[in-house]
């Protein structure tokens, strides 16, 4: 009777040891897999994925309750006009000085290169 009993306590501590060391630690590069809507309609949330285990579980990063969209314009205000129109030519003047300079037709700002002459124009009558 003894015998038996020991032999249980073994089996049973050999069995646990077997399934501890069995399982996955997820030590490798886990997957996220993204929020999906499933076939019947319900929303599956986003998951983590280990490969080695094919263990899923909630990767609880959800926006519940939250608005999806950010409303960061809302109707036209007239006195920012002029100032928007003011940039905008700014910016336009940068990018054909910019272009200019790239082409060789400007000269840049310190150099000692001459600007061309411009030909005489003749008069056709």
């Amino acid at each position: 009777m003894r015998t038996f009993g020991l032999i249980t306590i073994l089996t049973v501590v050999a069995a646990r040891v077997l399934l501890w060391a069995g399982r996955c630690r997820h030590r490798g590069k886990l997957g996220l897999l993204p929020p999906v809507t499933a076939a019947d309609g319900s929303r599956i949330s986003a998951r983590w994925y280990c490969p080695d285990c094919r263990a899923e579980w909630p990767a609880g990063i959800d926006r519940v309750g939250t608005s999806k969209t950010i409303r960061k314009f809302d109707g036209y205000d007239q006195s920012k006009a002029p100032l928007a129109a003011a940039k905008a030519e700014q910016l336009n003047k940068r990018r054909t000085a910019a272009a200019l300079e790239r082409a060789g037709q400007m000269p840049r700002p310190g150099s000692t290169r001459k600007k061309p002459t411009p030909f005489p124009r003749r008069q056709v009558g």
